[in-house]
């Protein structure tokens, strides 16, 4: 189940593997200028979520993610007719979400693994090659794909495996980072807040402007001193000298 609205996002899903008797419960959210934030548990209606495969069952459960004392009241009603989505309240506020189902027959055995859900590493900057840049949480959803994809690539490596693949070596500017900044710099969230409530405004005539100021205005703030250092030794243990390099440079918008 999938849900955006305001710069706010939910995303729950539910894995149930039968041969096992296992029924796993994962979801993210992220609220305004936030970072992602895992789900941390199903508290109440677990069983409800598996009514979504009905689009005639209303549904409704409360859920807790990382950082959040409060959980959110999730209500799914049925699916209106000729509609793709579905109507859904979070904690009174209406939205619209898209309810997915895939039926995969031939799973084979699954082994889950509990992961520690609260982020320990407050790195300002990570090589691809560190297992804490496979946190989505720290790296986004690029930086963290990537650093999965090498550390595939690696065991692939070692086993000899036919289907190795190669991934370009990196950093991964992290989360941390980004919270840094806002913190040292009050007026970048204020910016950015403001374009926010003009593109879900009715008025968004003056969008693009408003777009070509906030990039003015971050374009003309400095990195904090901490990060640029972090990042300059990041290059060096990662490629040694790099003032020579290239760099691809990719970026996700938190």
């Amino acid at each position: 189940m999938g849900f955006t609205k305001k710069g706010v996002f939910f995303h729950v899903g539910l894995v149930n593997v039968g041969n096992n008797n296992l029924t796993y419960h994962y979801g993210y959210a992220k609220w305004k200028l936030g970072a992602i934030k895992p789900l941390i548990e199903i508290t109440e209606g677990k069983q409800g979520i598996e009514l979504l495969l009905s689009d005639e069952s209303k549904v409704s459960f409360n859920a807790k993610f990382l950082d959040k004392e409060k959980e959110f009241f999730f209500e799914i009603l049925p699916k209106e007719k000729g509609e793709m989505v579905r109507k859904v309240f979070v904690d009174g506020q209406e939205g619209r979400c898209l309810v997915i189902f895939d039926e995969d027959k031939e799973c084979q055995k699954v082994d889950v693994i509990q992961k520690d859900q609260q982020v320990k590493d407050s790195s300002l900057v990570l090589a691809l090659s560190e297992r804490s840049a496979m946190e989505v949480e720290l790296t986004g959803g690029k930086g963290s794909s990537l650093a999965n994809l090498m550390k595939l690539s690696s065991i692939l490596e070692d086993k000899k495996d036919s289907r190795g693949f190669q991934v370009p070596n990196g950093v991964v500017v992290s989360t941390n980072a980004y919270s840094l900044l806002l913190k040292e710099n009050k007026g970048i969230e204020s910016e950015v807040n403001k374009l926010q409530r003009l593109a879900w405004s009715e008025k968004r005539e003056n969008l693009k402007n408003e777009c070509e100021d906030v990039i003015n205005y971050i374009n003309s703030q400095k990195v904090p001193q901490k990060i640029r250092s972090q990042i300059d030794a990041k290059l060096k243990s990662t490629f040694n000298e790099y003032s020579n390099k290239l760099f691809a440079v990719l970026f996700s918008c938190w």
